[in-house]
């Protein structure tokens, strides 16, 4: 027996072995729901990468092992289903009936009780199906679905249609598969289904709850916001606005922009590292200093630009900051899996040095802004600070939400896009503010 410490999929992506059995049972912590933010929990064992990965880990005759509650309704049991056809289909093995089996337990916990999936990276034979049959008959579990005996139910729909897909979007729950991009295995609610989840007393309301609020936080968040960092700023220097509105109001935007912008990024690239770093406090300490490191001398060494063509070689660096994240949505992820196996310190080495050039320009905005303020609308600058400091902060919850619905490259792309927004609001600044001088 050799006994190894580590993050499992990390382990296993770097490893070189192959296994007759890979077994995840109960490996997740309930503790979030008491916070209600289960949901929200990411996991990457639970992805199409993941169980991609699994298979192509396991011997001839190997098998995935993993146990999870069952209860109504089966989400979680429905969806590593999912995850299992769309890694088959990856895989190059389309034959699923015959390689899938599901058990349930005999010992109930209230409304749920442990059942254990299989899957068999060969066809089971009927010899072993009718061992698990056996045994579930003289133990009292449940069969859920074997390659021989098929209930009539939502997995023996899920498993044997020529088009998973339509199964899972005809479900109220959403169990269609979730990916490295957005490994949220435990959302399962739709938004439609978001007002359903206070009247709803089933463990699925537990699970879910973190969605709605994750959503209730974001609207808190803007309302906090407006009443205590904007409300005073407009109480204390409002008077600063009445003159020169649209002008200033621009040059605010961009601010705001390079605030959600920021930390939309910090965030997302946070959460991309944790796979090829093995653990989230190492991505988030990796992740944190390279980037306000390197952002910090980017700001020092953006001191040096001219003050006349500013405004221009702003422009180039927002530019040069979005067209850098869209090669980070392209090229992270394959770089990353391609690297895996190297040492951790390696790792932690190559993370900071991609990372760092990004951090290097991603300073240079803020610095420069203000400088161009001071020039302009020096009465702006507290302003400036203020909004750019209210935007990070819903741009902290915002990151998630566009992560949670859509994915951490869109998140990245969302930040691009807010780096590119911040040139047209500075450069309608700069038009409006010379347009409004004197002759």
């Amino acid at each position: 027996m050799h006994l190894v410490v580590d993050e499992g999929r990390s382990f296993l992506s770097r490893s070189r072995e192959s296994y007759d059995v890979i077994q995840a049972t109960m490996v997740d912590t309930w503790a979030a729901t008491a916070a209600g933010a289960f949901a929200l929990t990411e996991s990457n064992l639970y992805t199409v990468e993941a169980f991609s990965d699994y298979l192509a880990h396991l011997s001839d005759n190997g098998i995935l092992s993993m146990t999870r509650w069952h209860m109504e309704p089966s989400d979680q049991l429905l969806r590593l289903v999912s995850l299992t056809r769309s890694a088959l289909v990856r895989s190059g093995m389309e034959d699923a009936p015959g390689r899938i089996i599901i058990i349930r337990g005999p010992w109930e916990l209230g409304s749920r009780a442990a059942a254990t999936f299989l899957c068999k990276k060969t066809r089971f034979s009927v010899g072993e199906v009718r061992a698990v049959e056996q045994f579930a008959a003289r133990n009292g579990f449940t069969l859920l679905y074997t390659p021989l005996t098929r209930p009539d139910n939502d997995f023996k729909r899920l498993i044997e249609a020529s088009d998973p897909a339509r199964v899972w979007a005809s479900q109220q729950s959403n169990i269609a598969p979730t990916w490295d991009d957005s490994p949220f295995f435990f959302n399962s609610v739709r938004l439609g289904r978001l007002a359903d989840l206070p009247r709803n007393g089933s463990e699925w309301r537990k699970t879910n709850l973190g969605t709605l609020v994750l959503l209730a936080l974001l609207a808190i968040s803007v309302v906090v916001t407006a009443v205590f960092i904007l409300g005073p700023l407009a109480l204390a220097r409002g008077r600063v606005l009445a003159v020169g509105t649209a002008s200033k109001l621009s040059y605010l935007t961009y601010f705001g922009c390079l605030g959600i912008g920021f930390i939309i990024v910090e965030i997302a690239l946070i959460q991309k590292c944790i796979l090829f770093l093995g653990h989230p406090a190492y991505s988030l300490t990796v992740v944190i200093f390279s980037l306000l490191s390197a952002s910090g001398i980017g700001s020092a060494f953006s001191g040096r630009f001219g003050d006349e063509p500013a405004v221009r070689r702003l422009s180039g660096i927002l530019v040069a900051l979005a067209v850098m994240l869209v090669v980070y949505v392209l090229a992270l992820s394959p770089l990353f899996y391609g690297l895996v196996h190297l040492d951790r310190i390696w790792r932690i080495v190559i993370t900071a040095a991609l990372l760092a050039p990004l951090g290097f320009v991603m300073g240079m905005p803020l610095p420069t802004g203000i400088r161009i303020l001071a020039r302009s609308a020096p009465e702006l600058v507290p302003w400036a600070w203020g909004v750019n400091g209210a935007a990070s902060v819903l741009g902290s919850v915002a990151a998630l939400v566009i992560a949670l619905l859509a994915g951490f490259n869109e998140a990245l792309l969302v930040g691009a896009g807010a780096y590119l927004l911040a040139i047209v609001c500075m450069a309608s600044a700069s038009r409006r503010l010379a347009s409004e001088k004197p002759a």
